[in-house]
């Protein structure tokens, strides 16, 4: 057995296995998983630009709060093959794919080859990876171009055209998602510091010529992107229409100081292999003398400083702001691949070697962390409350009694404990009991290694090595709907083209269609030029604003009650998503004379009654 893992084709062979099972699963969580408001963004933005319908930034056109790029990127698959939601998702799958490719040929060539193979199935085994990936959203296609870069930018030959084509990437990936912009500043320190200044020199002006050609075609719309960073000049960017113009968003959140650490905890447990693993590579990792100033050593702090500052400042931006708090789980995979890389190159370097006594204390402290989050992951599976109704045989008289009793009942009658405290106390035993275990099982190894290698082997080092590879399975099994399995929604690009034909079917040329749903106008993209909709609708209520400025929201592609109403009363056809957000809409409707009896759509998820949709026709 020995001999097979220590076959070079083995590891090639391993790595491989995972990218294949990546592609296998972003497949199936691309045929099962619903639809989502910037997939349909992405899909019928994309379409509208490169057919030249609208443009980027255009008054009147789609509210762009983002790059325009990844629009482009899946709106050509469309124009070649058709719009729908499958187009979309091959494109957001392949992208996924082509990222995790590049991970593990970095890997591969930059670290030994089990720890590159650990670095693909990491991404596999992360199912809040894999999902993103795997829809049509600009976390996989900026994943891909940032994961290249680093794979040329890392290139151990230090070849010119590698150095070149890192930084191209590097900036692409800032012109898909503008709130990576550090990462093409911190390449471009690292090619400074590892290669001829005449070099680094040439590669920071190709960055900033394409930088600033992409910015010349859009300009000066796409400074609306940049402006809303800035800490001062607001009514002057109001005024000249690169700000929208005030007014208060249903959208924005005021969460207090606990529901921003659960938002915090929901980012990391939703990643917890990955912490896990980065906790032990930080705490086994040893630098010998000089290894700062080796190729190794740079490597190893661009990427460390890429993947922290850029986490920082998105946690920031999200558990720290007033839009979309709960969203930092979602930003950390658009630079997943640095994370991946830095485990690698920590691991790389790992002994397992007794600690010194500070590094006894952080692990001490990276364990209790890991107690924290697996009771959060137990919440999040529900398990404790399952806990509490495992049947108990009943013993009185030191005698078992006929029958059972479920844990609660029992806990209740020995403390006198409610439901809640028995839940709470469930939920503080059971991540102790893990502890317990893992602590056990570290004890073990350590004393059956040190014997097999004849000396000393931490206890401590071997435990975050274990319980990295338990949180590993754990967070894969238990929390987020057990992994990667979807809720049961059918077959969605199957539902999506039912959808799009059945509506199709309803609309004639010259018809003007008013959207009221939290996705899907994507499946209006087949009748582009035929008949008439409203941009602004197509990021439903993250587009609508509290303002009387009806012209300045238009040119900024955004909208207001009043512009609603009006779009509501010159449509032939009103569409209306059946959920309670949209409840007093379809009331109005149904009760509207001006309308006739609603026809309905097929659902988006089989399983979901708020993804079907009401097609209201004028009567005339």
């Amino acid at each position: 057995m020995r001999t097979v893992l220590q076959h070079p084709r083995t590891a090639w062979l391993a790595g491989w296995a995972g990218v294949l099972a990546f592609l296998v699963l972003a497949v199936v969580n691309a045929v099962r998983l619903p639809v989502i408001l910037d997939e349909s963004a992405y899909l019928l933005d994309g379409y509208l630009f490169v057919t030249g319908t609208y443009q980027p930034f255009e008054a009147g056109g789609p509210y762009m709060s983002k790059m325009p790029l990844t629009y482009y990127l899946y709106g050509l698959p469309q124009l070649l093959f058709g719009p729908s939601l499958a187009v979309g998702r091959v494109t957001a799958v392949a992208f996924g794919t082509a990222a995790v490719v590049a991970v593990w040929l970095t890997l591969r060539r930059t670290v030994k080859p089990w720890i590159a193979v650990l670095g693909v199935w990491l991404v596999v085994f992360s199912p809040n990876v894999v999902r993103p990936y795997s829809q049509a959203f600009s976390q996989g296609m900026t994943a891909c171009a940032l994961a290249w870069s680093l794979y040329f930018l890392l290139d151990p030959k230090q070849r010119t055209a590698s150095i070149f084509a890192g930084g191209f990437l590097a900036t692409v990936a800032v012109l898909m998602r503008q709130n990576l912009a550090f990462y093409p500043f911190f390449s471009a320190v690292y090619v400074f510091l590892s290669q001829p200044q005449k070099v680094a020199w040439r590669n920071l002006v190709l960055m900033g010529v394409v930088f600033l050609g992409f910015h010349g075609v859009f300009f000066p719309g796409i400074l609306r992107v940049w402006v809303g960073y800035l800490p001062f000049g607001g009514a002057y960017f109001q005024q000249i229409g690169l700000l929208p113009p005030p007014g208060s968003s249903a959208m924005r959140m005021d969460p207090s100081a606990i529901e921003r650490l659960q938002a915090l905890m929901e980012a990391i447990g939703s990643h917890m292999g990955q912490f896990s693993l980065l906790a032990g590579g930080l705490l086994l990792f040893r630098a010998g003398r000089g290894f700062w100033k080796t190729p190794g050593g740079i490597r190893l702090l661009f990427v460390g400083v890429s993947w922290l500052s850029l986490a920082l400042i998105h946690a920031q931006a999200s558990v720290g702001g007033t839009y979309c708090v709960s969203c930092l789980r979602l930003y950390l995979d658009f630079f997943t691949p640095l994370l991946v890389l830095l485990i690698g190159f920590l691991l790389d370097q790992a002994q397992l070697a007794p600690f010194p006594p500070v590094r006894v204390v952080l692990a001490g402290g990276w364990l209790l962390l890991l107690g924290i989050l697996v009771r959060f992951g137990l919440n999040r599976a529900q398990i404790p409350a399952a806990v509490l109704q495992w049947p108990l045989p009943r013993f009185s008289g030191g005698r078992f009694q006929p029958g059972s009793i479920e844990l609660y009942a029992w806990l209740r009658s020995l403390l006198g404990l409610a439901y809640e405290q028995a839940l709470s106390l469930v939920g503080w035993v059971l991540p102790g009991l893990v502890l317990l275990a893992l602590l056990a099982a570290a004890l073990l190894a350590a004393g059956r290694v040190s014997r097999a290698r004849g000396r000393s082997v931490s206890p401590f080092a071997l435990g975050l090595v274990i319980s990295a590879a338990a949180v590993l399975v754990f967070s894969y099994h238990a929390v987020f709907n057990a992994g990667h399995l979807p809720q049961a929604c059918g077959t969605v690009p199957a539902n999506d083209r039912r959808i799009t034909a059945e509506l199709g079917a309803l609309l004639s040329p010259g018809d003007a269609v008013s959207w009221h749903g939290g996705y899907g106008m994507h499946t209006l993209a087949g009748a582009v030029g035929q008949i008439t909709f409203h941009p602004p609708q197509i990021n439903a209520g993250y587009s609508k604003l509290d303002s009387s400025e009806r012209d300045a929201l238009l040119a900024y592609g955004l909208y207001n009650a009043e512009l609603e109403e009006e779009w509501l009363q010159q449509a032939d056809w009103v569409v209306v998503q059946q959920s309670i957000s949209y409840a007093r809409l379809n009331a109005r409707l149904r009760a509207d004379a001006q309308f006739g009896a609603p026809l309905f759509l097929p659902p988006f998820c089989a399983s979901d009654p708020d993804s079907v949709f009401a097609v209201y026709p004028r009567v005339r």
